[in-house]
């Protein structure tokens, strides 16, 4: 969990966010990225107040407590169907490229 100050033209917001990763140090890495890149606010402009260690029951955020669970599973996207025989498949025979998707 963190909460910073960020200040902008206009005026200073005080913000509180749950980041997940294995060090404090990582989490405000992380933070610093991600309003540099989504709000882009400057390393200046950006004053962490508190980072802390949230514990798996006190966490507040739906999106960071979908991952809490320990049979979480994640989809893999891009598998590779191989033959089942190594006599059915092609080896290294060329195949002419598809270029339109």
């Amino acid at each position: 969990m963190l909460r910073s100050l960020v200040g902008s033209e206009m005026c200073i917001r005080d913000r509180y966010k749950e980041y997940r990763a294995l060090t404090v140090n990582h989490a405000i890495e992380q933070m610093y990225q991600e309003m540099a890149g989504r709000h882009r606010a400057r390393f200046s402009s950006i004053h962490v107040i508190k980072a802390v260690e949230v514990a798996a029951g006190d966490c507040l955020r739906a999106n960071t407590k979908q991952y809490l669970s320990a049979n979480v599973k994640f989809p893999l996207p891009h598998r590779v169907q191989r033959a089942a025989k190594k006599a059915h498949r092609k080896g290294v025979k060329a195949s002419r490229p598809n270029t339109c998707v």
